[in-house]
């Protein structure tokens, strides 16, 4: 491998059906020796292990027992040797090229930490959950770029970090730790989530989202300057008021919000001690796309 190394970190738990799918875009720059990719399932009683190794085979594949994505990626960091760090979510998609340009701006010292711009991919989603994402497009949480899902750090900036804490919300937890001026916004840099299918999924999301901003601020860690906060849903109602083709969308999107807030607030768990919530329907049909490129 060269001097300007790039490590991509997928932590993965019980991802057989969508793993190939995201692995095997990578595989030929893990087998020329350009990426180092790190393949973390914890906990998994699936064949994601085994799935990985097939679609990448150069991947390092480093199977732990003990579950939790925070430990996976601390597992994935002790093991990385790259210059830039890529963290990559098992169920996503992204291309060589965008793990490039992503990764540009930490290679050259202009920044510690970078996030690109995030697609949804909305195949198969019911019309609820279509208008959600459509008033959610207007959030100014999207306007200096997606960090979460998929992002890189600065070797550096990771060796301050890491070890992560048990925490909910591990992509904000890194975001709130990075220095603002050193984070970069790529918005070549795109990437595909995959929305889900039916209503009651996307709120299991929304309702894990909740509770693991609760968590970081019972720690103390208060919301990065990228974020506005409170005054999002605010703002995408202003945004709205001149776009009525999608008002029924921002309808949707911000009875969603009060929705998850009120039920969550209302729920006698405390928000880090709260069951894990995953949504499925998005990863159901993926296993066809292996071999893909994004």
């Amino acid at each position: 491998m060269g001097a300007a190394q790039i490590t991509v970190i997928v932590p993965a738990y019980n991802e057989s059906m969508v793993i190939g799918a995201t692995l095997a875009p990578l595989a030929q720059a893990a087998a020329d020796g350009y990426f180092e990719v790190i393949v973390v399932p914890n906990n998994c009683s699936d064949e994601t292990a085994d799935q990985a190794r097939r679609a990448c085979p150069a991947a390092q594949v480093i199977e732990t027992r003990s579950p939790g994505k925070p430990n996976a990626i601390n597992l994935g960091v002790q093991a990385a040797r790259g210059d830039a760090l890529v963290f990559l979510d098992a169920d996503l998609a992204i291309s060589v090229t965008a793990i490039e340009q992503l990764c540009a701006p930490i290679l050259s010292g202009c920044s510690d930490a970078s996030c690109g711009r995030m697609l949804a991919n909305l195949d198969g989603a019911r019309l609820l959950v279509r208008r959600f994402y459509a008033g959610w497009a207007l959030s100014p949480y999207h306007d200096k770029g997606k960090f979460g899902g998929v992002f890189a750090l600065s070797a550096a900036l990771a060796g301050r970090i890491f070890p992560l804490p048990d925490v909910i919300a591990d992509d904000e937890y890194i975001s709130r730790m990075s220095p603002t001026e050193r984070t970069a916004f790529v918005p070549e840099a795109q990437f595909t989530v995959f929305a889900p299918r039916r209503m009651s999924d996307l709120i299991k999301i929304r309702r894990r989202s909740r509770r693991g901003i609760l968590q970081l601020e019972e720690m103390g860690l208060k919301t990065s300057e990228r974020k506005t906060g409170g005054s999002s849903l605010r703002m995408v109602l202003g945004r709205a008021l001149t776009k009525p083709s999608i008002w029924a969308g921002v309808a949707v999107y911000a009875a969603t919000i009060v929705f998850v807030r009120l039920t969550v607030r209302s729920s006698k768990v405390a928000p880090g001690k709260a069951q894990w919530e995953r949504d499925d329907s998005s990863r159901e049909g993926r296993g066809s796309l292996s071999g893909s490129e994004t």
